[in-house]
C-alpha cells in the first residue's frame, strides 16, 4: 500500500481474497506509510467487492476444515487456491480505474505449449510499475502452431509489436524427451534437425507477416537423461542433445537479427530445477513449473520487452574533474 488510505481498501480485498481463496493475506508495510497520518474516507460502499465469473470453486470450497488431511490440504493449494487467488484478481481488475492512457503501451503476444496463465498478471503489473502499459496477448493452450500458420488468426488479428514464444521441447519433439523410448543414433540427430527446421520456419512465418521481433524460449536440459551418467558421455545422449539444440538455436540471430533468445535453462539453473520443475504439477494441469518462479521468469521476459520497447537509456558518469573513468558503478 502507497498511503493510508489503501491499507483500508487493499485490507477490504485481503479479507475478501482470503475468504474466497482461503489463503492467508498479508500486507508489505513501509515505515514512512506505517508511522504516517492522513485524512481518509471511510465510506462502507467504498470498495464494492465482485466475486469471479471465470472460476468455479470445488466441492466444499477451499478454506479450512476437520478433519483435514495433508494430502487434500496440498492438493487444494496446488490444484486450487493460487488460481482462485488469481481468478479474483482478474474479476476486481484493480488497475482498471487507473488513467493508463499517458503510459506508452507495448503489444505483446504469447504463443505456449503449456500453462503459463500466472505469468499474466506478472507481466502486466511489472509493466505497469515500470511505466509501461502492456497490451498481452496470450494464445490457447498448445494452439501455436495453428496460430502461426493461419493468416486470419488472433494472433495476426492482434498485431503485436513482439511475439514470445515459448515451446517446450517435451511437446515440440516428445521422442527426443522420453524417458522410457530408446531412439537409435540416427533417429535422435534427424529429430534434431527437424526441432530446428520447425523453429526455423516458424521465424519464417511470422517474418512473411511483418513480425520480426521474436523472443524465443530455449529448451530445458533434463535434469536426469534416460541413460543416466551416459546420457553426458556421448554427443547422441539426450542431455548432450538438449545442450546441442540449445547452441543450434544461437546461430538462428544470424538469419534474423532481430531474433532473442530468452535463456530459460540459464534461468532454471541459477534457481535450481528441482525447485523450478514440478513434475506432479505438471502431469495433473500441464503447468511445469512452480507458481513461486513466475515473478523470475516474468521479470527475465521484462529484460527483453523493456529493450523492444525503448525503455533503455545509457549513462555517461564524470567525476567532479569532467574525467570519464573505465570501470564499473560504484568502484572505490
Amino acid at each position: 500500500p502507497a498511503n493510508v488510505q489503501d491499507y483500508l481498501d487493499f485490507g477490504l480485498h485481503g479479507y475478501a481474497m482470503s475468504r474466497y481463496a482461503g489463503l492467508w493475506v498479508a500486507f508489505k508495510c513501509v515505515t514512512d506509510v506505517v508511522e504516517s497520518g492522513a485524512s481518509v474516507i471511510v465510506d462502507p460502499d467504498r470498495v464494492q467487492v465482485k466475486l469471479p465469473t471465470d472460476f468455479t470453486l470445488p466441492p466444499g470450497g477451499l478454506n479450512i476444515r476437520w478433519p483435514d488431511g495433508i494430502l487434500e490440504q496440498e492438493t487444494r493449494l496446488l490444484d486450487w487456491k493460487v488460481y482462485a487467488a488469481l481468478a479474483y484478481v482478474r474479476a476486481m481488475d484493480l488497475l482498471a480505474e487507473a488513467d493508463l492512457t499517458a503510459l506508452p503501451s507495448f503489444r505483446l503476444a504469447i504463443l505456449r505449449s503449456f500453462t503459463i496463465e500466472p505469468i499474466r498478471e506478472v507481466l502486466i503489473v511489472r509493466s505497469f510499475l515500470a511505466g509501461v502499459r502492456l497490451d498481452l496477448f496470450l494464445g490457447e493452450f498448445n494452439q501455436y502452431q495453428q496460430e502461426l500458420l493461419d493468416p486470419t488468426s488472433s494472433l495476426y488479428r492482434f498485431k503485436p509489436e513482439a511475439v514470445f514464444l515459448a515451446v517446450r521441447l517435451e511437446e515440440l519433439c516428445p521422442s527426443l524427451c522420453d524417458a522410457c523410448g530408446r531412439p537409435t543414433t540416427e533417429e535422435r540427430t534427424r529429430h534434431s534437425h527437424e526441432v530446428l527446421e520447425t523453429v526455423s520456419g516458424w521465424l519464417e512465418q511470422l517474418h512473411a507477416r511483418g513480425i520480426d521481433e521474436v523472443i524465443l524460449s530455449n529448451f530445458l536440459v533434463p535434469a536426469a537423461g534416460a541413460e543416466g551418467l551416459a546420457d553426458t558421455q556421448t554427443a547422441e545422449g539426450q542431455v548432450s542433445m538438449a545442450r546441442a539444440l540449445n547452441a543450434g538455436l544461437v546461430p538462428l540471430r544470424e538469419r534474423f537479427p532481430h531474433l532473442r533468445i530468452f535463456d530459460l535453462e540459464h534461468l532454471a539453473g541459477a534457481i535450481g530445477k528441482r525447485i523450478f520443475c514440478a513434475p506432479l504439477q505438471d502431469s495433473r494441469m500441464a503447468n511445469p513449473y512452480r507458481l513461486s518462479v513466475y515473478p523470475s521468469y516474468g521479470e527475465r521476459l521484462l529484460l527483453h520487452t523493456r529493450l523492444l520497447s525503448g525503455m533503455r537509456r545509457k549513462c555517461l558518469v564524470l567525476d567532479l574533474d569532467g574525467t570519464l573513468w573505465g570501470g564499473v558503478l560504484g568502484e572505490e
